[in-house]
């Protein structure tokens, strides 16, 4: 990485972002300085407000370029890259810790349970439950197994304290994270954050089972957990109509699939079908935007570079950061051939021919 002092404010920022050590603040300049154990993660570019610090040339002389994750670092000799897990002994790239057995890391994970002890003899559906407090469990059921004695005690939860996380697969934008959830005019919860492509609910839970809304709230948590459908708005966000075991409503269109990764998961996942598809293959999506020859997966399989820029923010070769909308792939894109930005008239050669589609791949251009 090369900083330019003309540029650079001594903010310090970089110094904290690198995970090596590898930046600090020349005192009498105020000015960063970054020594040779840099691996190339980028960590510094990324927070650097002044975009003082930039790539040198691809690749360091002495160092090994390392594909076992998108980062890419080249790391000398002797030294470990940006995660810390593999340094370059002699010429090769090897985990710096050995494989464990169970037997090595027995006394940190515990022991496994034996078999018979695995299943209990019965649930604590039908049950009944310990409240008030007092009272003791209502069954405590004993067995012998395979010359074990087992003890399972059960009872129903009461719901008095009770929240329950929803999983609504789906692409499409249902609102800001945060927002709160409705059913009719009553808050029954709010939307968290994201996890890999599914929109999750947080609904009920003690503030708001014991405030005024506290009823409908009780009653929500019960039908989604009977597999009732419920109907929720998400403020300044989208209608829902949910059910477990069924597909998501979302503003009354149906999901028909299910994303099974994001635009970059799909380039390893379906790469070799990528190969045959097109000379290019593009992946739109809210979270990871993938370009297939680009991409490391591509790579390893072959592909050569088609020259095509993408309109959207770079995180690493291949894997662009999205941005939420009505659009294909849950992204603000309603024409495709729109996140194409130009591209090497040196690489792009006439007659390519190009496939740009989603996670879900429900739509394709």
């Amino acid at each position: 990485m090369i900083v330019d002092w003309e540029t650079c404010i001594g903010c310090g920022l970089c110094q904290e972002a690198c995970p090596l050590g590898a930046v600090s603040l020349i005192p009498e300049r105020k000015k960063a300085s970054i020594s040779d154990i840099c691996v190339d993660c980028r960590a510094c570019t990324t927070v650097c407000p002044k975009g003082a610090i930039q790539p040198g040339p691809e690749g360091r002389e002495g160092g090994i370029k390392c594909v076992s994750c998108p980062i890419s670092c080249y790391i000398k000799g002797g030294n470990t890259g940006a995660c810390q897990r593999f340094v370059n002994r002699e010429g090769n790239l090897v985990r710096n810790i050995p494989l464990q057995r169970y037997e090595d890391v027995r006394e940190i994970v515990g022991e496994v349970h034996e078999n018979p002890i695995r299943k209990p003899l019965m649930t604590g559906i039908g049950a009944g439950t310990t409240y008030p407090d007092t009272k003791p469990a209502p069954y405590i059921v004993q067995s012998r197994l395979d010359g074990i004695d087992v003890v399972t005690v059960v009872t129903e939860a009461p719901l008095s304290y009770s929240g329950i996380k929803v999983k609504i697969d789906t692409d499409k934008d249902v609102g800001k994270e945060g927002a709160s959830v409705f059913i009719g005019k009553s808050k029954v919860g709010h939307l968290c954050t994201e996890e890999y492509g599914s929109k999750i609910l947080s609904l009920g839970g003690v503030n708001l089972l014991t405030g005024k809304d506290g009823l409908a709230v009780a009653r929500l948590i019960v039908d989604i957990a009977n597999r009732r459908e419920v109907e929720l708005k998400v403020k300044d966000g989208a209608k829902l109509v949910l059910q477990v075991g069924k597909a998501p409503l979302v503003n009354g269109e149906t999901e028909r699939r299910m994303r099974v990764g994001c635009g970059s998961a799909s380039m390893g996942l379906f790469g070799r079908f990528f190969l045959d598809a097109a000379d290019e293959v593009i992946i739109l999506d809210a979270h990871l935007i993938g370009l297939f020859t680009e991409h490391v997966a591509g790579k390893e399989l072959g592909a050569r570079y088609s020259g095509i820029r993408l309109r959207a923010r770079k995180s690493t070769p291949g894997r662009y950061f999205g941005e939420h909308g009505p659009g294909w792939g849950g992204t603000p894109i309603e024409d495709p051939i729109s996140i194409v930005e130009g591209f090497d008239p040196d690489i792009t050669k006439p007659g390519m021919t190009v496939l740009i589609t989603e996670t879900t791949a429900e739509r394709a251009a």
